[in-house]
């Protein structure tokens, strides 16, 4: 709500200024009011129909209603507009990954951070589809990268943990996952990650409020 209000006033200070537009509609898809998103960003694209930032962020709202093949549409706009925007390759590789065609976003991500390793999205994004493609040892390096440009990412911590988990590394699995949790208490994947490596660990009574 903070955030909303301080992007509001930027708004009401300078409306011809679209990032703060934006701003305001990252906030609201994020807390799922999907609809006032939208009418935020068809708002930045009336200022400016060439702003790939404005088609990227159709893209999102239209990923978290899992229309996989209109959010496609908005995120290859982006990238005819700007074909060396970070934010829209991931945005790409991300609609790829969701609707399972794994090898295509892999390859377009891959591209995207040769040219550009220093976005954490990017980077993140990568590593999850390069783990969901079999490349455990990849992905893991690809998670550390993530958190060397952003410590405080939640899920690349319960990322990093699961896969830890995964290749037997079980201490250094739970400081993870009990890292992602300080970093967001929200967080649904965290706190069963970690409830369920508290029962493996044979500590239940740690187990049961978690899950």
């Amino acid at each position: 709500q903070e955030a909303l209000a301080v992007y509001r006033r930027m708004i009401q200070l300078d409306p011809n200024r679209e990032t703060p537009y934006l701003g305001a509609a990252k906030v609201l898809r994020e807390a799922g009011k999907l609809d006032e998103s939208e009418e935020l960003v068809k708002q930045v694209l009336r200022m400016q129909p060439s702003n790939p930032e404005g088609f990227t962020a159709m893209g999102d709202l239209l990923l978290d209603q899992e229309n996989y093949p209109e959010a496609e549409k908005w995120f290859r706009k982006a990238r005819d507009i700007d074909p060396n925007s970070s934010l829209a390759i991931t945005g790409l590789g991300n609609c790829l990954n969701r609707a399972g065609r794994l090898k295509e976003a892999r390859d377009l991500l891959q591209r995207g951070y040769e040219k550009d390793k220093n976005s954490q999205a990017l980077v993140y994004n990568l590593a999850v589809v390069t783990e969901r493609s079999g490349d455990a040892k990849t992905a893991l390096k690809l998670y550390q990268e993530s958190l060397k440009i952003d410590p405080d990412h939640s899920m690349t911590w319960n990322n990093l943990g699961s896969l830890l988990d995964r290749g037997g590394r079980r201490e250094q699995a739970v400081k993870c996952i009990q890292k992602a949790r300080e970093l967001d208490p929200d967080n649904v994947e965290a706190t069963y990650n970690l409830g369920a490596l508290m029962l493996t660990q044979k500590k239940p009574n740690d187990a049961i409020p978690l899950l």
